[in-house]
């Protein structure tokens, strides 16, 4: 009897590896201890967002949307490292990098979605 092995990590997306403030943090892949809390930020929460309102730039429209951009990173990047909370970001990170921070969160989203769907497919 032969006992085979399924390499569950061939699913795994290459480390995609981002350092903020001196800390690296591998954003390949969304951790399925904070799948749901991430979810409910992207579908629930910015879907709640007045995009009317941002493109005329609203200011309390915008403060929001950058606030919930923040949450999610806070939420992400706090699952490997509790010091990270929302002031430590407000004190350490620029807005230019908590936009680009949060770029990488959607494309690892997607890569992550893509993924299960791919290896649903197989």
């Amino acid at each position: 009897m032969s006992n085979a092995v399924m390499d569950l990590d061939i699913i795994r997306p290459k480390a995609n590896i981002v350092k903020i403030n001196n800390k690296e943090f591998d954003l390949s892949f969304i951790p399925v201890g904070i799948t749901f809390e991430v979810d409910e930020l992207v579908n629930q929460k910015l879907a709640k967002l007045d995009y009317q309102k941002l493109e005329k730039r609203d200011n309390e429209e915008i403060k929001k949307a950058f606030d919930l951009s923040i949450e999610l990173c806070v939420t992400l990047l706090s699952f490997w490292d509790s010091s990270i909370t929302k002031e430590w970001f407000l004190k350490n990170i620029s807005s230019g990098q908590v936009e680009k921070l949060v770029e990488v969160i959607k494309t690892a989203l997607e890569i992550s979605y893509e993924g299960i769907k791919q290896y649903g497919k197989n």
